[in-house]
């Protein structure tokens, strides 16, 4: 998705969001387009602002790197590295973006590109980051591969970080977005509207799915919602797992 396309528009397909204006501002931009080919993603993304962060978890587990997109770009590829595939039971971190400050109360919808290859999961989560504390995950994204031939996009309902990463995943489907083949690349449009607590989204403009979440979480009042951070895992690889991320966008409007 090009800037070009980041109007009043873009995600008019989730119902959610009909009849909104659009006076927009960009609170998280991440499209890999500025950094290295073949390195980890920079930590402060271009441009900026916004004042996004991103911290990438490549290790012995995953590995993230900016690599070309062959239909023009850049992209982030995501793989795990020969131990995850012997024990892929946890589901491992590969990159946490953490958006600039919204203004207090402000409606929230965001965009990215996945595209999986081979068998295995990416997770995406959505945090509320208020201060120094975190809420649990107020509902997120997963894209499985459980065929060669064929992606299931859901919609997750509010879940924690270790249901997320503990051995039992303790996360559930909210209702599935698009069934898609595999190596497909498919746009994520989302929205968060505070007043209601309510996370919508849909893939590619068709029908939109809808999760609830609570008030308070992990301790501390959700909304307001000061910054959001978007958490990316890969789980249940195999030695064929290759994950695509790439334009990474939040904004708020009026």
């Amino acid at each position: 998705m090009t800037r070009g396309t980041r109007g009043c528009s873009w995600l008019l397909a989730l119902v959610v969001l009909s009849g909104v204006g659009c006076k927009t501002t960009s609170r998280m931009d991440v499209t890999f387009e500025q950094d290295a080919l073949g390195a980890a993603p920079a930590t402060f993304p271009a441009p900026n602002p916004p004042n996004d962060v991103l911290a990438s978890y490549s290790s012995t587990q995953t590995t993230s790197v900016v690599v070309a997109d062959p239909s023009g770009g850049q992209r982030l590829r995501i793989t795990p590295q020969p131990s995850f595939v012997s024990a892929p039971d946890f589901r491992k971190r590969a990159i946490l973006v953490t958006s600039d400050a919204f203004t207090a109360g402000a409606s929230i919808r965001g965009h990215l590109r996945i595209r999986m290859e081979g068998t295995g999961q990416l997770f995406i989560g959505l945090r509320a980051v208020n201060g120094p504390n975190m809420s649990d995950f107020l509902g997120g994204f997963s894209a499985g591969n459980y065929q060669a031939s064929t992606s299931r996009i859901e919609l997750l309902n509010p879940f924690t970080e270790n249901g997320m990463e503990g051995n039992f995943p303790l996360f559930t489907s909210a209702g599935v977005l698009a069934q898609v083949v595999s190596g497909q690349a498919v746009d994520i449009q989302w929205s968060i509207d505070q007043a209601s607590r309510f996370l919508a989204a849909s893939v590619s403009g068709g029908p939109s799915v809808s999760t609830n979440f609570a008030a308070t979480s992990n301790g501390i009042a959700v909304t307001p919602i000061e910054r959001l951070g978007l958490w990316i895992w890969l789980g249940n690889p195999s030695s064929n797992t290759t994950a695509f991320v790439d334009n990474l966008y939040v904004e708020e409007y009026k």
